[in-house]
């Protein structure tokens, strides 16, 4: 009888788990899960997107991931992403069950979304001036060439930068200084910031520029009020101040570089511009093929070299290798066979420079060397060398053609 008894007690024993776990999933299944969200992407632009959804009844909050990263917790039905880089993002959502007694959370609902790379048809220069009007803050200016050719210039007012060569704009909207005193996130009025079109200058009298930093450069949103009315305009891309500071190196090389496809050249006889009766000055320009030689300016590379030849080389640039440079600001002789260190004064350039405005960059040259040798038979010059700026960075080119004479 007790092999009986033992086994109605297992049996017993067994009914009751039984019962148990029923019971425990009785109950779990009567939760209910939260309505998955459906989001959605709008204001998409070369930077990023604005993802929303409908707000699901009973969820405490939500969650996000943005191409699987970790979940980020919200409790808007929104979310706006910026600063992005061009590429492919998935967005997932899910709702957060606010009770979890009664509720579990929903799945994933994702949308995707495609960043193109940013182009642009508004052309831009930028120069940065340094504490221009004594305030203890930096000044530069921006030249936006719009696609039907109107240049909007905007006179901003921001922090200063520790490096001339390295200013940035910082972020944020800057409004009209409508007073006078030149303070941050601020663009001057008065003639300075104006709109060019039609052969003349109307000044820019109110208004907002917007800026934020991207993953490319910036997004500029301006939106401004002159003389005929208003104008606005996006632009997404690089923009790279130019020093034309007294401080710094004046240039905002980064590395070394080698110029290609110089195929155009000139050469202009300055004279005896120092008046020092030791030597003559020639200017030679060397220059890609996008390049006004005349203007000494384009959106091509270039490089403009500034040499004292003995004071009988009248007939052209000599040959030599020029290798000792002298700096204008401390100088007392220009003697032949020199060259002359790239300097900035009151909007002039004088010396050797390197120009690549169509990807906003800049060198002053102030030592290395390079020669010159003219093909007597040919008339054409060879013109070779590697320069350096301030910082150590060096430019490399070379040069075979004419270098006819300019005034």
């Amino acid at each position: 009888m007790k092999p009986i008894a033992f086994a109605i007690l297992i049996a017993s024993a067994i009914t009751v788990a039984t019962v148990s776990c029923n019971r425990n999933d009785e109950d779990e299944h009567e939760k209910a899960q939260l309505q998955t969200p459906e989001p959605t992407v709008s204001d998409l632009t070369g930077s990023g997107f604005t993802v929303s959804w409908e707000a699901v009844a009973n969820a405490g909050s939500y969650e996000y991931r943005l191409n699987g990263s970790e979940p980020v917790s919200v409790d808007a039905t929104s979310e706006t992403f910026s600063g992005l880089a061009s590429g492919d993002y998935r967005i997932e959502v899910r709702a957060i069950a606010a009770d979890r007694e009664k509720y579990t959370d929903s799945e994933w609902g994702s949308v995707s979304a495609t960043l193109e790379e940013p182009e642009s048809d508004i052309r831009v220069e930028a120069y940065y001036t340094g504490d221009f009007y004594g305030t203890g803050l930096g000044n530069g200016w921006i030249n936006f060439t719009l696609e039907d050719g109107t240049v909007v210039c905007v006179d901003l007012n921001f922090t200063k930068a520790d490096n001339p060569d390295f200013q940035t704009i910082p972020e944020g909207t800057y409004t009209a200084d409508q007073d006078g005193t030149h303070s941050g996130f601020t663009f001057n009025t008065e003639g300075d910031s104006y709109v060019f079109r039609n052969d003349s200058n109307s000044p820019i009298t109110d208004g907002t520029m917007e800026v934020a930093a991207t993953a490319e450069g910036y997004s500029v949103k301006c939106s401004f009020v002159y003389g005929e009315g208003n104008i606005d305009f996006t632009y997404s891309g690089e923009i790279r101040l130019i020093n034309h500071s007294d401080e710094g190196q004046w240039s905002n090389l980064e590395g070394d570089i080698a110029v290609d496809g110089l195929v155009q050249g000139a050469q202009i006889l300055l004279g005896d511009i120092f008046e020092s009766g030791e030597s003559i000055q020639y200017a030679i320009i060397l220059a890609q093929e996008d390049y006004d030689l005349q203007t000494n300016y384009g959106q091509g590379k270039a490089i403009v070299l500034y040499v004292n030849a003995p004071n009988d080389a009248t007939g052209g640039v000599p040959d030599g290798t020029f290798g000792e440079f002298i700096d204008l600001n401390t100088a007392t002789e220009a003697p032949a066979g020199t060259a002359i260190a790239g300097t900035y004064f009151y909007g002039t350039y004088y010396g050797c420079w390197y120009f690549d405005a169509g990807n906003q960059n800049e060198a002053s040259l102030k030592a290395g060397s390079f020669t010159v040798e003219q093909d007597g038979s040919s008339g054409t010059y060879n013109v070779s060398g590697t320069l350096e700026d301030g910082y150590g960075n060096k430019v490399q080119f070379s040069y075979n053609g004419t270098l006819p004479r300019m005034e």
